[in-house]
């Protein structure tokens, strides 16, 4: 699994000791939240506010439509994609090669990241889009053709391993699956977000949608994917400034619209996984408005608004409010009659689709922590997103004071 561009920070809360011989402590072990960089007007998502789901993606797919349609040429590029070390050259998607700019048909062409064979022609807005184009050296377009994006197979007998292409040697394909470097895989994941969601069929633009298993031969229809992998991408790799000072160029200078998933990277969640389960994202978006999403000393993992001491990975992780201050535990020891432990807390469902983690340690002394092992004894479902656990302790109480905490771990 690739771990670049990730800033892990730790944090530590301490609940008071309970007059019993077990006192819960929990820490948590945090991913940085970067706020998007703001140049768009006032309000406006203001019509996607409250909203989780289609419906916020139907509000998303009206705020980013009727953009102004720029002619597919040259021009844009040099712009959009110019080497900050040199004005005069492109930076190639795939390799990161800079380029002469004017040196288009020849050592760059115009790559679609969404393929034209699947859906978009070879004229129109959809196929003219920028939010979609990018510089590619031409040898490279072609061994890309349309394949969708994801792992390839090693054992596949058409493996194409890293190292392959003197002109993207980070990239790799068999003959389903095309893996771009990991310093493309979170614009492109934004870019399969966007395209799914600016073009659903309305008048005779092309109806986009996004799978798991997107077409392997003709007809290829209008579906891409490897949805899973760009979940994942777009949870493990950011927007930089980069990425995000193209978007705002395509917004002020051509199209006029922008790509949601860029300025708010939890929304991919929210749209995309809100009927399946509660994905980090998903939890920012049902509990902050765009301008909180948009402040890290709100919506951050480590951040605590509600001033409780307990940081907003421990109220998603364990199902309390952050906006609600609560005193209370959220962990739970009890003594059983029979001398043994058990422990209650709140989980969030199928955390570990995403890397949500919980361990348990105990202590002597709070300064040397063992893990130890937990054993379930029941789970009550608690709506669609959390569920209600109660595990006992390997240990009996009495004897030394021990101490025991929880710890969360969130690693997309």
């Amino acid at each position: 699994m690739f771990i670049r561009r990730l800033r892990l920070r730790h944090a530590t809360i301490s609940l008071r000791s309970l007059p019993l011989r077990w006192a819960p402590c929990l820490c948590l072990f945090a991913l940085a939240n970067a706020a998007p960089l703001w140049a768009f007007p006032a309000g406006y998502y203001q019509a996607a506010e409250g909203k989780l789901g289609d419906e916020l993606w139907q509000a998303l797919a009206e705020i980013v439509q009727g953009h102004t349609r720029i002619p597919y040429s040259w021009a844009p590029f040099y712009v959009l994609d110019r080497d900050p070390e040199n004005p005069n050259n492109v930076i190639l998607i795939y390799s990161g090669f800079s380029q002469p700019h004017d040196s288009h048909h020849l050592v760059w062409n115009r790559e679609h990241i969404w393929p034209r064979s699947r859906g978009l022609g070879t004229r129109g807005t959809a196929h003219d889009d920028l939010h979609n184009l990018k510089p590619c050296h031409p040898g490279v377009n072609s061994a890309r053709g349309n394949l969708a994006f994801g792992y390839p197979d090693p054992a596949h007998p058409n493996y194409v391993p890293v190292g392959s292409y003197p002109e993207a040697p980070l990239a790799s394909r068999d003959s389903l699956r095309w893996l771009p470097p990991e310093d493309d895989c979170g614009f492109i994941a934004r870019a399969m977000f966007y395209m799914a969601t600016r073009y659903n069929g309305e008048g005779t633009e092309p109806d986009l949608y996004l799978t798991d298993t997107p077409p392997v031969e003709s007809p290829w229809g209008t579906a891409m994917g490897d949805i899973q992998a760009f979940l994942e991408w777009n949870r493990r790799y950011p927007p930089g400034p980069a990425e995000k000072q193209r978007h705002n160029l395509i917004f002020s200078d051509y199209q006029g619209n922008r790509n949601p998933y860029i300025d708010f990277p939890d929304l991919v969640d929210a749209v995309f996984t809100a009927h399946l389960y509660l994905a980090p994202g998903t939890w920012r978006t049902a509990h902050f408005n765009f301008d909180e999403l948009a402040d890290a000393s709100v919506s951050a993992w480590e951040a605590d608004p509600d001033g409780d001491g307990r940081p907003n990975l421990l109220e998603y992780a364990f199902g309390s409010n952050p906006r609600q201050p609560g005193s209370a535990s959220p962990v739970q020891i009890h003594y059983q009659e029979d001398g043994s432990t058990t422990v209650e807390f709140r989980k969030v469902r199928e955390a570990h689709l995403w890397g949500l983690e919980y361990q348990f340690e105990h202590s002597t002394d709070l300064i040397h922590w063992e893990p130890v092992e937990k054993e379930l004894v029941s789970t009550t479902e608690q709506g669609p997103w959390y569920k209600d656990v109660v595990a006992t302790l390997p240990m009996a109480h009495g004897g030394p004071r021990h101490f025991v905490r929880v710890l969360v771990r969130l690693d997309p």
